[in-house]
């Protein structure tokens, strides 16, 4: 990664610098999110079908990922922070486009440049994050603004936006989120250190590009494992109710409070193990344990036989996603980011999150759903623990190391 110039920030604008970044990150979850909660408002005024809708929301997986790859490769080359600066000025003024457009065109283009500024925010906020801090609180950092995406995207936005939505109309709600968004990316563009130049960019011409990326066994590595959790991510969102409704006949009312344990799983996974591997140092062992826990713990959740008590597939599916939590922080960030020289962090870590992004959150729920009409949902469910499982096994050839420090002070 092209570090940070200028004064090392310390103290207390360190904190809020970092504060800021995690609130950027926070806000990108909501935007995300947000169309998920305003359905049915969006969906009656256009008159889309579900497979519109599929295609709307569809859309920003694959331009999220194209966004990831191809600005961390500019971080690495131009700065962690004018990337950050273009793409969260970009994020904040598409996000308010959003409520402008008047048909299902302009919507999915709206969002098609919406995810690709999004998902170029993510190498920004990680490699300026971790170039913040030491490297034994990367994984603390890295975890907490992970999970932020979780808690402020869909534990607060799920009755924020549903409540905007209702009282002041669904365009208005994108409106009003993309103002906080615009205040932190401005705070940010004061108080982070500015760009270097030069050296930096002669560092980063020294070291290759994709291609020697790809060659580095804990980044192909890594992206491959970051496909396999993120698809268990959209699996268990996309077909949980679902299953939970068909196979076990639970109230539709009742699955989506089963549900909630996916996401406490995965926000409460992703903070305490993101402390684990700060305090043990070990990245490999805690990938490759935390894995096969998760796929034991995902198979017994979708082979569980009908009748099982609704606490019984609460307790499986909470530590399915505790123990998957874990994992993605160090597969998305921390092992990318400790596994080639600090010329190359953001653009490994866009690779790894364009794996994700565009198998996993683009076309393994589209595996998912042909699964389910061939075979049933019980087998999709167990097609999330499968995935899991090879990545205990990819998870074996990983390099164990941590990268020297590139803290700023």
């Amino acid at each position: 990664m092209k570090e940070l110039a200028g004064s090392p920030p310390a103290g207390p604008r360190l904190w809020i610098i970092v504060t800021a970044l995690v609130g950027v990150w926070a806000l990108i979850g909501l935007q995300r999110f947000a169309p998920g909660f305003v359905a049915p408002f969006v969906i009656a005024e256009f008159g889309l079908t579900n497979t519109q809708w599929g295609v709307v929301t569809g859309a920003l997986a694959f331009s999220w990922a194209f966004g990831a790859l191809f600005a961390g490769a500019l971080a690495d080359r131009f700065g962690a922070k004018p990337t950050l600066i273009v793409a969260g000025l970009c994020s904040a003024m598409l996000g308010w486009m959003v409520s402008l457009v008047q048909s299902l065109f302009q919507l999915v283009g709206a969002r098609l440049l919406l995810g690709a500024v999004e998902g170029a925010i993510w190498p920004a906020v990680t490699s300026a994050a971790t170039a913040l801090v030491r490297p034994e609180n990367r994984g603390r950092i890295v975890s907490i603004i992970i999970a932020s995406f979780l808690i402020v995207g869909v534990v607060i936005g799920a009755p924020l936006i549903t409540t905007l939505g209702q009282s002041v109309g669904w365009r208005s709600a994108f409106a009003i989120v993309s103002v906080p968004l615009f205040i932190l990316v401005v705070l940010l563009w004061l108080l982070l250190p500015r760009g270097s130049t030069g050296a930096d960019a002669d560092a980063h011409r020294a070291v290759g590009g994709w291609g020697t990326l790809l060659r580095n066994r804990n980044i192909l590595l890594a992206s491959l494992i970051a496909v396999c959790f993120i698809s268990r991510i959209f699996i268990v969102t996309s077909f949980g109710a679902l299953y939970l409704t068909d196979v076990h006949e639970v109230p539709l009312a009742a699955a989506g409070k089963m549900l909630g344990a996916s996401l406490a799983g995965d926000v409460l996974g992703t903070l305490f193990f993101g402390w684990v591997a700060d305090r043990t140092g070990h990245r490999k062992y805690l990938v490759v344990s935390l894995s096969f826990l998760a796929a034991i713990c995902g198979a017994i959740y979708a082979l569980a036989p009908v009748g099982t008590s609704a606490a019984a597939l609460v307790a499986t599916l909470f530590f399915f996603t505790f123990f998957s939590g874990g994992v993605i922080p160090l597969m998305l960030v921390i092992i990318p980011t400790e596994s080639v020289p600090p010329a190359q962090a953001a653009s490994a870590i866009g690779i790894a999150n364009f794996a994700g992004e565009f198998f996993g959150a683009g076309l393994f729920p589209i595996l998912g759903g042909i699964v389910g009409d061939l075979l049933g949902l019980r087998y999709t469910m167990l097609l999330g623990a499968i995935v899991v499982g090879l990545a205990a096994l990819l998870g074996l050839a990983l390099i164990d190391r941590r990268g020297p420090s590139i803290r700023l002070e």
